[in-house]
Order: structure tokens, then C-alpha cells, then sequence
């Protein structure tokens, strides 16, 4: 058997990385409103774009770095009791 990380993690992990985004971005947007309301929209844009561009952390899941093959040649064929019948 493989160790990897359970699907529990890897979903906290994933929420993690998108909360942790929608914060900054609030967080630059909020910051930059003080100051008025056209440098607030470019805030948005930019901080918006970051968030977007940034690669994720390599412990949130990505389809990527799934496994799309069986782990051995055997394990992709059916049990022998399903060929009787």
C-alpha cells in the first residue's frame, strides 16, 4: 500500500489555499478603499490576478499528480470468479 495523504486532508488543504486567497484579496481591497474608490477597483484587479497567477501549494490536490494508471498490470483486471459467470 501507498502512503498518501487521505481525502479529508487533501479537501482541508484545498480549502485552505482558497480561503487563504479570498482573504488577501479582500484584505488589499479593504486597504486600498481608504484611499478611494478607483484605486479600491485597482486593488481588485491586481490583487485578483495574483491570487489567480500563484501557484498553489504543492499539498493542495490537483488532478496532476493523480494517478491515472493501476499501480501493476494485474490490479486493472477483474476477479477470476467474474469470468464463470
Amino acid at each position: 500500500m501507498t502512503a498518501g495523504v487521505p481525502p479529508e486532508r487533501a479537501r482541508a488543504n484545498a480549502v485552505r489555499d482558497v480561503a487563504l486567497r479570498l482573504l488577501a484579496v479582500v484584505a488589499v481591497t479593504a486597504a486600498a478603499g481608504a484611499a478611494g474608490r478607483t484605486s479600491a477597483a485597482l486593488a481588485l484587479v491586481v490583487a485578483t490576478s495574483a491570487a489567480c497567477l500563484i501557484p498553489p501549494h504543492p499539498h493542495t490536490p490537483a488532478a496532476r499528480r493523480c494517478r491515472r494508471r493501476p499501480p501493476d498490470r494485474l490490479a486493472a483486471r477483474p476477479p477470476r470468479l467474474l469470468e464463470h459467470l
